[in-house]
């Protein structure tokens, strides 16, 4: 495992093997209770009505403009990832070229070089010690092991508390530091900040899609729109227009 040319790559649940990831998805159990997610979804309400205010400022009701739904949608799981993840105000919706979302974006820029990192680590694993391609990137590989560190490090010296997985990760670091049945892994350097790059490039690119095709089947179906929009406001009504 200390062979790995790509720890940020490799140490996640997404790539890793058998038995370690087993291990490894036992200890990483504790960020799916139901109360740690209820933490994070109060942060997640934030960037909902950040895109509420976004669209608003379209006045989209106004004109009937074309809008490419999908690069919203991306800049909008990309503020609500990097809040719930990386503890980090991404502003992206109203700065499409925040660094996050610039970084988002090289992480599937199906380039020639990209293709061929993921070819080889896809269908050649045995080729990945020579060629040694980086699973997020070269540089968006830089850019989130320095965001992590910088925001892990400043939580650490304050002491703040805001819900999110930074402050699960910072808990593990410390439940597992001592820890020797983790043969493959550590909750430390690289393979602690591999878990909020998984979550970050898991997160913002698969939830932006199904909410882009979402979104094109109800403009394609108004009655299907209609009804959706009727089940939303009764639903609020009930809980007094909180989600």
């Amino acid at each position: 495992a200390d062979k790995v040319n790509d720890r940020l790559g490799y140490a996640n649940l997404f790539m890793m093997k058998n038995p370690s990831w087993k291990t490894l998805r036992t200890k990483l159990t504790p960020i799916f209770t139901s109360g740690k997610l209820k933490k994070m979804f109060e942060l997640m309400i934030t960037n909902a009505n950040d895109l509420e205010k976004f669209f608003d400022s379209m006045h989209l009701e106004s004109n009937g403009k074309v809008v490419e739904i999908k690069d919203i949608c991306a800049n909008f799981t990309t503020d609500m990832i990097g809040n719930t993840a990386f503890g980090v105000k991404v502003n992206s919706l109203h700065d499409p070229k925040a660094p996050f979302r610039e970084y988002g974006r090289k992480i599937f820029d199906y380039d020639f070089a990209r293709s061929i990192e993921f070819f080889t680590i896809f269908f050649f694993p045995n080729l990945v010690k020579y060629i040694k391609p980086k699973f997020f990137g070269k540089k968006p590989s830089k850019f989130l092991r320095t965001v992590f560190w910088d925001v892990i490090n400043q939580r650490i010296d304050s002491g703040q508390k805001r819900g999110d997985l930074i402050d699960v990760l910072i808990e593990m670091k410390e439940k597992y530091k001592d820890d020797d049945t983790l043969t493959d892994f550590k909750f430390k350097d690289d393979d602690l900040v591999s878990q909020a790059a998984i979550f970050f490039t898991g997160g913002f690119e698969t939830s932006s899609t199904a909410m882009s095709f979402t979104f094109y089947e109800l403009a394609l179906n108004p009655a299907v729109q209609n009804t959706l929009r009727a089940e939303i406001h009764d639903a609020l009504a009930k809980t007094d227009g909180k989600i």
